[in-house]
């Protein structure tokens, strides 16, 4: 529903509504009905499988929007200001064993361009999401599926300007015209393109059944108006000319450091951003006892676009061990992480890093021709060590836990580590 009982002018009222205009609505009577639909809350939603010959088509469409003012009971994390169309539609093949999805997704954010100069700059972002996914699942052979997600999004300031043009109609007279232009000029344009591979397998070594499950993510994430010709500062001697950069005193100035550097897209700080990609896996086990053993593994690489950054590299282990006692009353687990940090010098100096000048001399500013000490920026690492113990009474509904938890973190970069920490906890739950 929407919200007339707090009276807040910009946008509370009946149907998006300001508070004038819900006067306007309730003094004009019927003649104002047309206002109800100015900026309503609704959702349509369409959904029907269409039969093939080869499959059926599961095909689905939906079309919402939510002023300002809306306000949800039963979520609360309901966006509003807001306008979506989303669409989706989906099929399987060869008895469902491979299976086809692809989507379209349109978002608005601030839908409603303003009236007059008052209503003052809008923030818009219209964002385009394209996906589509491919799974193979045959009978003993590994399952693997495949999804790609290509979203836009462009960020414009919407404006209501008032141009005046002025026209003489004799030497002591003249009249002027008014009128409202709407601006929506382009402030932020991102595109972020992410590849997701998932394979799967499952297999039995007698009594021992084994999964196995992999996960493979590669996101590329662009700022696409960052190709601007400019002048960027180079703090290494060699990599300002290596990268086709120029020194020209008449546009960037005195400082040898600051190289010129085109808008092309081949040039080293092309479209700022990130490109990152994840690597995990699982591999668990089930014993014909109550026994349990799960291990697990993952990498995250996250490589800045802007070269004048080294990458930052974060690898986690994992293990846990479980087993029940007395019926499965008693779970006992062992179980830990262990996480390493680690991001290598960018070949460039920074504030700290000590200089070796061309006279050999320690200086505290870089100058070209200058060498200096490149110093790891990420060394770490940190153990985690775990213990639950859970016991379960059926009668009367009681259950007691106990987890106890030994944390030890590395840093290399620093004189002094911080003490391990010890944690125990004690749970008792009742039911009733």
């Amino acid at each position: 529903m929407n919200d007339d009982i707090n009276g807040y002018a910009e946008g509370r009222g009946v149907s998006g509504l300001t508070g004038p205009e819900l006067g306007r609505f309730i003094e004009g009577g019927i003649d104002s009905l047309h206002l109800l639909l100015k900026r309503p809350a609704f959702k349509v939603v369409f959904k029907t499988p269409i039969p093939l010959k080869f499959t059926e088509l599961n095909f689905q469409t939906e079309f919402n929007q939510a002023p300002l003012n809306y306000l949800s009971h039963g979520s609360s994390s309901i966006q509003t200001d807001v306008r979506n169309w989303k669409n989706k539609v989906a099929f399987k093949l060869l008895k469902n064993q491979v299976s086809f999805s692809f989507g379209y997704d349109n978002q608005i954010k601030s839908p409603w361009d303003p009236e007059s100069e008052l209503d003052g700059e809008i923030k818009r972002s219209i964002t385009d999401t394209k996906s589509g996914s491919i799974g193979l699942g045959f009978r003993n052979w590994p399952g693997i599926n495949y999804s790609i997600r290509l979203q836009e999004r462009k960020d414009l300031a919407v404006q209501m300007v008032e141009l005046f043009d002025t026209t003489f109609t004799n030497e002591s007279s003249f009249t002027i015209d008014s009128t409202l232009l709407l601006q929506k000029p382009i402030v932020g344009q991102k595109k972020l393109t992410t590849h997701t591979i998932a394979p799967t397998y499952k297999l039995n070594l007698g009594e021992i059944s084994i999964n196995l499950n992999g996960n493979i993510t590669l996101v590329n994430d662009l700022d696409l108006l960052t190709d601007t010709t400019g002048c960027y500062e180079i703090l290494n001697s060699t990599k300002g000319e290596q990268w086709g950069g120029v020194i020209d005193t008449n546009i960037c100035g005195t400082d040898e450091n600051l190289f010129i550097f085109e808008g092309k897209n081949k040039y080293p700080f092309n479209n700022s951003g990130t490109q990152t990609s994840t690597y995990t896996g699982a591999l668990s086990f089930s014993f014909p006892t109550p026994l349990s053993l799960n291990l697990g593994w993952g990498m995250s690489i996250n490589s800045p676009n802007d070269l004048r950054q080294s990458k930052t590299v974060i690898s986690v282990f994992s293990t846990k061990l479980g087993y029940k006692y007395f019926d499965k009353k008693l779970n006992v687990t062992i179980g830990g992480n262990y996480v390493i940090g680690h991001k290598n010098g960018n070949e460039f100096w920074d504030s700290g890093e000590v200089i070796n000048s061309e006279d050999g001399e320690e200086d505290s500013e870089f100058n070209q021709g200058d060498t200096f000490i490149d110093k790891v920026e990420l060394d770490n690492n940190k153990l985690t060590l775990k213990c639950g113990l859970q016991y379960k009474i059926p009668e009367p509904n009681i259950t007691i836990g106990l987890n106890l938890n030994y944390t030890k973190a590395v840093d290399y970069l620093k004189t002094e580590q911080d003490d391990p920490v010890f944690k125990a906890k004690l749970a008792i739950k009742f039911g009733f």
